[in-house]
């Protein structure tokens, strides 16, 4: 039984060592037709961006959340002097009694309203799915020269942002 045991082991410790070199020399084989790439970024649409300053050539990480299309967040730590972000109208719909789903859909109405239209570009579909409850995905994003931002998720996951 225990050789059986070393045997079924070492088979699978040698497959585990052979695929990846196979795998390399299979994509190097000239005879074999690359498969086409298939672009998973949106094409550059009109988005409103909500954000207090930002200058071009400079970053900011911008939040998208699920449900909510065409809205892009982007508050900093140094805006939290500023009465509006996004951060203090949570906090304000908080005090009033709301709710954690109302405080956030208030707020989002908000800088949904008061927003800035950009043309955009992000590296991938900004909404997160579902497009139920509350999930955001984070993003670094640049203002142009043109006045175009391109918004990258750099490797970051989609997260949620309440208890749905």
């Amino acid at each position: 039984m225990r050789r059986t045991n070393v045997w079924t082991a070492a088979i699978l410790g040698m497959l585990v060592l052979a695929l990846p070199v196979y795998s390399r020399n299979a994509a190097s084989d000239p005879d074999l037709e690359a498969a086409p790439q298939v672009s998973s970024a949106p094409k550059p649409e009109t988005e409103k961006f909500y954000f207090h300053s930002w200058g071009k050539g400079e970053y900011k990480v911008c939040q998208t959340y699920s449900g909510v299309p065409n809205v892009v967040l982007c508050d900093s730590s140094d805006d939290i002097d500023w009465k509006s972000s996004f951060m203090n109208l949570l906090a304000g719909n908080n005090r009033e009694g709301k709710t954690e789903e109302q405080s956030y859909r208030l707020a989002l109405n908000f800088a949904s309203a008061h927003g800035k239209a950009f043309l955009t570009s992000f590296s991938e579909d900004p909404w997160p799915k579902p497009q139920t409850g509350f999930k955001l995905s984070v993003w670094n994003c640049s203002k142009e020269k043109n006045n175009a931002i391109t918004c990258d998720l750099s490797g970051r996951t989609t997260k949620t942002t309440t208890g749905e």
